[in-house]
């Protein structure tokens, strides 16, 4: 547990510093956004993931569009992260389906991407067939785990997200009166992100 925290730790620190060097408005930061979301939801901070991951779903579609391949990875982990909470599956079938349209129309319907969204459409059917034996209760289970222990890492986690939270109500911003407060940068981030997760 304490080396998942010190990758979620990591990355944080990450984006921490393409915030405050690159803006957050650039593509690199959106993609650090998207990255420490899906950390999240592995690590079972939902609250945290679905912050993330909605500031990098607004970001991607004002850098790529609505029919993005990125802005499909967001929906696929929002519909995740929503499908391992009580109560969300009506809302992750949707964000499941939004990932499959985009990844069936730009990939191919035989896509890698395309048959693990067919795989999660499935469980999460199977999930709320299964609601009245108790098994859906699962997903309550892994709620934010911020009551454990604190250790360090938790601590450096909690720093981070002040900080990062000190972001977010620019980022919600977008969209709701017609005009970006500053322009979208899209950088060729994809090799050296790759190469590099632990700087994501």
């Amino acid at each position: 547990a304490g080396a998942e925290r010190g990758l979620v730790v990591l990355c944080g620190k990450a984006l921490v510093l393409r915030i405050e060097y690159l803006g957050i408005a650039h593509a690199k930061t959106a993609k650090s956004h998207f990255k420490l979301g899906s950390l999240f939801r592995r690590f079972g901070q939902h609250r945290a993931a679905l912050q993330e991951l909605t500031l990098a779903m607004k970001a991607y579609t004002r850098l790529y569009g609505m029919h993005s391949v990125e802005l499909g990875d967001v929906f696929y982990e929002l519909g995740m992260c929503e499908g391992e909470q009580w109560g969300q599956a009506a809302q992750a079938e949707e964000r499941l389906r939004s990932a499959l349209l985009i990844f069936t129309h730009e990939l191919g319907v035989d896509h890698a991407k395309a048959d693990q969204v067919r795989d999660a459409l499935e469980q999460l059917a199977k999930q709320s067939n299964a609601s009245g034996s108790g098994q859906e209760g699962e997903g309550s289970t892994m709620a934010d785990d911020s009551d454990e222990a604190e250790d360090q890492d938790s601590r450096g986690l909690r720093d981070i997200l002040r900080v990062v939270s000190n972001h977010a109500a620019s980022m919600a911003s977008f969209g709701s009166n017609g005009a970006a407060p500053f322009v979208f940068t899209a950088g060729s981030d994809d090799e050296d992100e790759d190469g590099n997760q632990n700087n994501a």
